[in-house]
């Protein structure tokens, strides 16, 4: 701890590195709080921070929070609210950092999975183009695989011209279709993760550490035994975490999964091409019925609370389940396909579509049941030109 703590000195005092660099200067509380910092991570205790803009506060957590991670062999995890301050944080406050310290680090950037393009998801895409695409969205796909060839990271959002929801949804990292079993240890994703594994620093999302604290087993850490992490920008983590930790299911969301499979009104999807009419008639039929379904949804809320567009549903059984038995059929069309070993359709994006039907069908199901007495349920309906429904639950307390 001496040594750390000398070296925080050395960086932050009056006669320090950093107030000898151009632009910096001595900032007595950017010391202070360095050391708090780094007591706190000595102790393995708690410790919030409170400090005006123009204090530094981000070289202040960053130096200690490397510090304690190489030396002591810990894995540090800063996590910010906004993309800005996470390119900040990467590109400028930690090469800063390698700079003042004497000790060598890695850092890495980890954002949500379907930020990243899937090679093996791109190669089925670009394999059954027509029938998922239309001729503009096969001609972003002939881009998209051109780009592949030449980008770094793979990240959906550096792309050098607009990409349509319906590509990026097609050859984004998904769940099911892109792991290292799949697509082997050179997909866009698997990179990150296993730069994440490796890295003494990682820089993420409130929305990303919410989400993935959710899915964790118990471990002495939060992603990593013997992690530890700093929030900044923490004002907004509570609206994040209920966010993150709760569950909402859209009338958007679950069309969509449906017109995975088939969109009647386009004639595309993974089962256009298949040759049995009723499968795609089920894939309409369902259509009807979650349409149905989410619009008495948001009729029964506003029956509850006519002027408000975020109404809260205090009891089970808001409409019947007319959304069940079509989302069913659906799944029991998915499962024989993919027990079909003659069958030339993609397992990997019937593994996807069946996933979220099945997804759709227990959230449906828990919101309408309400059977976890911990949680609050709501309904929000979207503003006049938007026919949207979200079926919405969080933790009533999310510090328990």
């Amino acid at each position: 701890m001496n040594d750390i703590g000398k070296h925080i000195t050395s960086v932050f005092s009056e006669d320090g590195t950093l107030s000898s660099l151009p632009d910096y200067e001595y900032r007595p509380q950017q010391l202070q709080m360095a050391q708090a910092i780094s007591g706190a991570l000595q102790s393995q205790s708690h410790l919030i921070v409170e400090a005006p803009t123009g204090v530094g506060k981000s070289l202040a957590y960053l130096v200690p929070a490397i510090l304690h991670a190489v030396v002591n062999g810990r894995k540090a995890i800063v996590s910010t609210h906004t993309k800005n301050l996470q390119e900040q944080l990467l590109h400028k406050d930690t090469e800063l950092a390698r700079t003042l310290l004497p000790v060598k680090f890695s850092a890495a950037l980890l954002k949500g999975r379907r930020n990243y393009l899937c090679t093996t998801r791109l190669s089925n895409a670009l394999s059954h183009h027509k029938q998922l695409f239309d001729t503009q969205e096969s001609k972003e796909l002939d881009l998209l695989s051109e780009w592949a060839e030449s980008t770094p990271d793979g990240d959906l959002e550096t792309l050098p011209f607009p990409l349509s929801a319906v590509v990026r949804q097609q050859v984004c990292s998904e769940q099911g279709a892109c792991s290292q079993q799949i697509c082997g240890p050179d997909c866009f994703f698997q990179r990150a993760k296993a730069r994440a594994r490796n890295a003494d620093l990682i820089v993420m999302n409130h929305a990303l550490f919410f989400t993935l604290l959710a899915t964790q087993p118990q471990r002495e850490g939060f992603f990593f035994n013997n992690d530890f992490v700093i929030f900044d920008e923490a004002h907004t983590l509570e609206a994040v975490a209920g966010t993150g930790i709760g569950k909402s299911l859209s009338r958007f969301q679950v069309l969509y999964a449906i017109h995975r499979m088939f969109n009647p009104r386009t004639k595309k999807g993974l089962l256009s091409k298949l040759r049995r009419k009723n499968v795609r008639l089920q894939c309409a039929d369902a259509e009807e019925a979650v349409n149905e379904f989410f619009e008495m949804a948001a009729a029964a809320a506003r029956r509850l609370s006519p002027s408000s567009p975020t109404i809260r549903i205090r009891g089970p059984h808001l409409v019947a389940n007319l959304a069940e038995a079509p989302l069913q059929q659906l799944l029991d069309i998915t499962k024989e396909l993919l027990n079909d070993s003659d069958s030339k359709l993609s397992k990997e994006e019937l593994t996807i579509a069946q996933r979220l039907i099945w997804e759709a069908q227990i959230l449906i199901r828990e919101f309408l049941e309400q059977e976890d007495t911990s949680l609050t349920y709501w309904v929000e309906t979207s503003a006049k030109g938007s026919n949207n429904v979200i079926l919405c639950s969080a933790p009533t307390d999310i510090s328990t």
